[in-house]
Order: C-alpha cells, then sequence, then structure tokens
C-alpha cells in the first residue's frame, strides 16, 4: 500500500476578550421642579433598555440633601456620600446617584429631597450602554467657595481601563468644559461626560464669575466582549 501523508487541520474556538464600547443612549433631559415639593419626577424621552446605567443629577440653591431616588421600574439606585457637594455660603448644592442595571421600561425617575418645600431645584437624567458589564469606579467632590469664571472640577484617579466618566456644576451660566468632554447645559448648571477612556481630565468649567458646587463620577467595566478566534493546527501524521 502505497504511503499516503495527509494533513489534518484541527480548528480551536478560542475566546479573545476584546475592548468593549460605551455609548450614550439617552442624552441629558432636564426638569425644573417644582418649588414647593419635596419630591420631583421626570418621564424619560424614551423608555430605558435593560441592563443600561441610568446617571441621575440634583442640584438645588439651599443647604439640602436628596434622600432618595427611584424609577418606574423598581430599579435600584446608589446615592454615594462622595458625589454629593454643598457650597454653604450661596448656598449650592449639587449631587449625582445612579443605577448599574435600570429595570427595562422604565418611563419615569423621581427624587425625593429633605423636607424643604422651598427653592428651586433640577434633575437631570441620561443613560447609558456598555458591551461588557457596568461598575462603579470612583467620585469626586469639589467647591468653588469664591466667585470665578473658571472653577476646577474634582481630580478623579480611575482604576478602569475604558471608563464612562461624568462631571456635573451648579454655578451660574456655565458655557464650556475643558478636557474632552462633551458640554449640555442647563438653566443654572450643565454636565459633561467622556466615554471610553482610561483617564479622568480634571474639568476647567467656563462660566460668569459666581460660585460653584461640583461632582464628578466615574464607571468601569468588569468584562470585555466575548469574540471566537480561529486558531488552526497543523499536524502532519506518519506514513501509513
Amino acid at each position: 500500500m502505497a504511503r499516503a501523508s495527509w494533513l489534518a487541520c484541527i480548528v480551536l474556538l478560542l475566546s479573545l476578550r476584546a475592548s468593549a464600547t460605551w455609548s450614550n443612549v439617552q442624552t441629558w433631559k432636564s426638569t425644573t421642579c417644582t418649588t414647593t415639593s419635596n419630591t420631583c419626577s421626570q418621564t424619560l424621552t424614551s423608555a430605558a433598555t435593560a441592563g443600561n446605567v441610568i446617571v441621575v443629577l440634583v442640584s438645588m440653591n439651599l443647604n439640602d440633601t436628596v434622600s432618595t431616588v427611584t424609577d418606574s421600574g423598581s430599579s435600584t439606585y446608589v446615592l454615594p456620600g462622595s458625589c454629593a457637594m454643598l457650597e454653604p455660603t450661596a448656598p449650592l448644592f449639587n449631587m449625582c446617584a445612579y443605577t448599574l442595571s435600570v429595570v427595562g421600561g422604565t418611563t419615569t425617575v423621581t427624587a425625593t429631597r429633605g423636607t424643604s418645600t422651598t427653592c428651586t431645584w433640577f434633575l437631570r437624567t441620561a443613560e447609558f450602554h456598555s458591551t461588557a458589564t457596568e461598575a462603579f469606579d470612583v467620585a469626586g467632590a469639589t467647591i468653588a467657595s469664591t466667585a470665578t469664571t473658571s472653577p476646577v472640577g474634582p481630580a478623579l484617579t480611575l482604576t478602569g481601563t475604558n471608563d464612562l466618566v461624568v462631571h456635573s456644576i451648579r454655578t451660574s451660566s456655565p458655557s464650556a468644559i475643558s478636557g474632552g468632554y462633551t458640554f449640555t447645559s442647563f438653566t443654572q448648571g450643565a454636565a459633561g461626560y467622556l466615554l471610553n477612556t482610561s483617564t479622568a481630565p480634571t474639568p476647567t468649567w467656563t462660566t460668569t464669575s459666581a460660585k460653584a458646587a461640583m461632582v464628578g463620577i466615574a464607571f468601569s467595566e468588569t468584562g470585555g466582549v466575548q469574540q471566537p478566534v480561529i486558531n488552526v493546527i497543523t499536524e502532519n501524521r506518519p506514513p501509513q
């Protein structure tokens, strides 16, 4: 029998961890809350997608706090103490909250402040999506206790390598933010976000001369996207 040699290809499907991607699903929506009420609700532009991150910002001209954030889907919200700041002399209060996994179909977000029933206050929300599993990374807060046209936000040191970073300011007439953040202005405030970053540039805001309360928060990813990779191994069998 003639000797034959043949080539066998063994195809192995391996798993490669690819870079995940953050994206903005719903941009900031701002609601001016009822001055005489200690609760404020906002209807989202579109129903939220299950598993996405909702970032909530609340600010007011008052020495008060926010006690709870809830939504119509019964998602769980976290109010990190490191993401709340009071400038006591103006006064100006600014804070953030978040859910890492919003319940699909959620349409309304509600914030409850202390016992105050005076002073204008504001509720802002945005929705973000990651192709990996989201996690809280770090938060910070700071104030400008004297009037300035260039208040500097909190410095955030990231532990993640591909983060979503959000900064917010409560002040008069902000018009810009440095550091490459996507800027959105509101009545008596503004926000900026940065997607898919390993660093969080400390932002300088451009405002009219005023005091300010500023917060920042970052979210990391705990897993990557699984993509198949084909590894071809060749084997020369002995003659038969």
